[in-house]
């Protein structure tokens, strides 16, 4: 059983009765959640935590979130005390704050120079992985007062192919997910049955962002060579033979585009809708692995599931490490085909000053399933041993 701790102020405080601490591949600020229902320990963590109180949480001295309290609740009465707070990782000022400082516009400067001079005056340090080249250039780029600092840096690395996040020490990382030599893979498998590791486990497909024509439709502009009477028209398209019906697409990119980059954009569109329209959550015993590595985001593992007849590599999105009286240590975790999060790689146009890293778009057979795909050999056996209710149909 793991020991969960909250620091705050040069103070440990433990004997929570409830916990809840989430990380995702989708967010840039950790958060998490804990309560106490022991008269003791309510007085000792009600005087020292308070709303903008610096807190660490530790899962056996490993530090999970870095970062601030941002809400406590107090209640009593005769038989009972409670006392909750919540917090998150100190990148949630990224998230919540407003840019009101100039300079607020930049040309020919690179991503690093232009995230920190975002984020430095809220104090938070920049982190780039290796899988990054942080001294992409930027031809230019402008945010409006009052945008979110974090959507301004999503909207500049969006161009990229790449990933915002936070790491377990309050800092924003720029990544690429699924690029990392060898990539990042859990130790355990995600089993249901004799021997497996599932406690519970839901699957949900989701057609309505799947279209069978992905077209993209853009203006090549002065930029590409052309002088500005010859702006034209490009378009670039894939059909995903699995819609058994008409359903396009029209994808409009803000910026010019030549036919190569709109052929692309709609190859990445359709994979990713493949990818984004299976969700897959397991909640598992436990928050570490076999190895002792907690389950974290980013991790490919492979999923062994005949009930929703999942066979495949997915990838962990989301992990809530959750404990309560009734359940106990449990971890919960949600997962995506990788193919949703392929990221589309940079412009040729603006890579080739640079030594930006492209990357190979997923074949489009291979992900635009709304099912992920078990060996026929397993699905045999399935077939096999279902009830006689079920019968195969040639």
């Amino acid at each position: 059983m793991s020991v969960i701790t909250l620091h705050v102020a040069g103070v440990e405080l433990g004997g929570w009765t409830s916990i809840r601490v989430s990380a995702s591949l989708e967010s840039a600020a950790r958060t998490f959640g804990f309560e106490l229902a022991t008269a003791d320990e309510f007085k000792l963590a009600s005087g020292w935590v308070r709303p903008g109180t610096k807190a660490v949480v530790k899962i056996d001295g490993e530090p999970v979130v870095t970062g601030y309290a941002t809400g406590c609740d107090y209640s009593y009465d005769k038989r009972s005390t409670t006392f909750t707070v919540e917090g998150a990782s100190k990148t949630i000022d990224l998230v919540e704050s407003d840019i009101i400082t100039k300079p607020n516009r930049w040309r020919r400067r690179t991503l690093k120079q232009i995230i920190l001079g975002l984020i430095t005056i809220h104090g938070i340090e920049l982190v780039i992985d290796s899988t990054v080249d942080g001294n992409t250039r930027v031809p230019r780029f402008k945010v409006a007062q009052g945008s979110k600092v974090f959507d301004a840096i999503d909207d500049l690395v969006e161009d990229y192919g790449l990933l915002v996040t936070d790491d377990e020490q309050g800092r924003l990382v720029l990544t690429r997910v699924l690029e990392d030599d060898p990539p990042k893979r859990a130790e355990d498998d995600i089993q249901l049955g004799t021997g497996g590791n599932v406690l519970t486990g839901s699957f949900r497909a989701d057609g309505s962002g799947l279209f069978s024509d992905y077209v993209c439709r853009g203006q090549q502009t002065p930029a590409d060579g052309l002088k500005a009477d010859g702006i034209a028209l490009v378009s670039g398209s894939v059909t995903d033979q699995t819609i058994g019906r008409y359903r396009p697409l029209l994808i409009r990119p803000e910026k010019g585009i030549d036919r190569k980059r709109a052929l692309e954009m709609a190859r990445w569109r359709a994979a990713n809708a493949s990818g984004t329209a299976a969700l897959a959550t397991y909640t598992v015993g436990g928050w570490r692995q076999s190895n002792g590595e907690l389950w974290k985001p980013g991790q490919l593992v492979t999923v062994d599931d005949e009930r929703c007849g999942i066979f495949a590599e997915m990838l962990i999105v989301d992990v809530d490490y959750l404990k309560d009286r009734s359940s106990g240590e449990v971890c919960q975790m949600q997962l995506r085909p990788p193919a949703a999060y392929v990221r589309l790689g940079p412009d040729e146009r603006k890579a080739k000053r640079s030594k930006a890293k492209r990357r190979k778009l997923p074949a489009l057979a291979d992900t635009v399933t709304l099912y992920v795909d078990a060996d026929d050999k397993r699905r045999q056996q399935v077939l096999a041993d279902a009830p006689a209710t079920v019968k195969r149909v040639e």
